[in-house]
């Protein structure tokens, strides 16, 4: 599987190449720091973590189409692409997908559900001020309100940042992994930009 800028994928493995931008168009900067070390002050997460397959650089044997690819954004946007890396199917297979990531905290309006959510280390840097007097850290399934917005922290999972394109694109791993003679082979090559 080949890549393309901003995490977006094309794909490649000894099947027929194919760039379906359309399938996952949009940016998942957590799940881009985590995977590849890339975009952290974007996806805003503070977490002790290692990234997975962090700065692997273009593998010496990707695709035709991906190595093209890349030349070409290489020569159109030399000072802005970054992060260049790889991550195989098996790789992917193996994430444990209920680890714990740093909690979020939710504000919302004591008349309306839903809210605005904001990783645990940008609210306590922003917002400090807001915390009930007792707790200098809430913990996860904590509630308090300030005027008429209430606070909730919430325990968050890296499966709770994999959006629904996401796991479609894991999925569609999962079905080309069955038909390829070696799934060890198969794997999804980034780049961001900016």
């Amino acid at each position: 599987m080949a890549g393309s800028s901003a995490g977006i994928p094309t794909w490649s493995s000894g099947l027929a190449s194919s760039n379906w931008p359309p399938l996952v168009s949009d940016r998942n900067y957590p799940l881009f720091a985590w995977l590849f070390d890339v975009h952290k002050a974007l996806g805003g997460m503070q977490w002790d973590y290692s990234p997975l397959a962090a700065r692997r650089g273009l593998p010496p044997d990707a695709s035709a189409e991906a190595a093209t690819e890349y030349a070409a954004v290489m020569a159109q946007f030399p000072e802005e692409v970054h992060g260049t890396t790889w991550i195989s199917w098996r790789e992917v297979q193996a994430i444990d997908w209920a680890e714990p990531i740093e909690d979020m905290i939710c504000e919302s309006r004591l008349d309306r559900p839903g809210g605005i959510y904001s990783w645990r280390s940008q609210f306590l840097q922003h917002h400090a001020d807001l915390l009930p007097d007792q707790a200098e850290s809430p913990q996860p399934g904590q509630r308090w309100t300030v005027g008429d917005q209430v606070y909730e922290v919430v325990a968050m999972r890296r499966r709770d940042v994999l959006e629904e394109p996401w796991e479609v694109l894991f999925r569609l791993m999962e079905v080309l992994a069955s038909r390829v003679e070696d799934p060890d082979h198969l794997r999804w090559v980034v780049w961001f930009d900016g």
